[in-house]
């Protein structure tokens, strides 16, 4: 009885093995290079998003909170829930003289048929 309840272990953690790698194999859906026109300016936003949806890069064309006519950049990591990234981040103006412009969060939702994310202000992101 005592073999049986080992083996019968061994063969779950083995299970369990098997499943993680081959999660940690798994693309996240947000995973590539995206890109979206600002709802607030009409800007354009790039986006670079890990393979395994953790960390990214965000780079705003013409941030309308930064100095005239200057770009904006955020970096930050981001927890992946089915098709939800929540995300956290900080960002800095790319003006003149570099200054930090904000840090907070923000949730994209993935719509799987239509391959793109939309954002919290109502962005939608398409794969570049």
């Amino acid at each position: 009885m005592k073999r049986i309840i080992i083996l019968a272990m061994a063969a779950c953690l083995v299970a369990v093995a098997i499943a993680s790698s081959a999660d940690a194999g798994r693309r996240a859906p947000f995973a590539g290079v995206w890109a979206t026109t600002d709802p607030g300016d009409g800007s354009s936003q790039t986006l670079w998003i890990s393979e395994d949806g953790g960390h990214y890069v965000l780079y705003d064309h013409l941030a309308t909170t930064c100095d005239p006519d200057s770009p904006a950049t955020g970096f930050g990591v981001g927890t992946l829930r089915r098709n939800v990234l929540s995300v956290t981040m900080e960002a800095w103006c790319l003006s003149a003289e570099p200054t930090y412009l904000v840090s907070g969060s923000d949730t994209w939702t993935y719509d799987p048929p239509t391959d793109t994310f939309v954002d919290s202000g109502g962005a939608i992101w398409h794969r570049r």
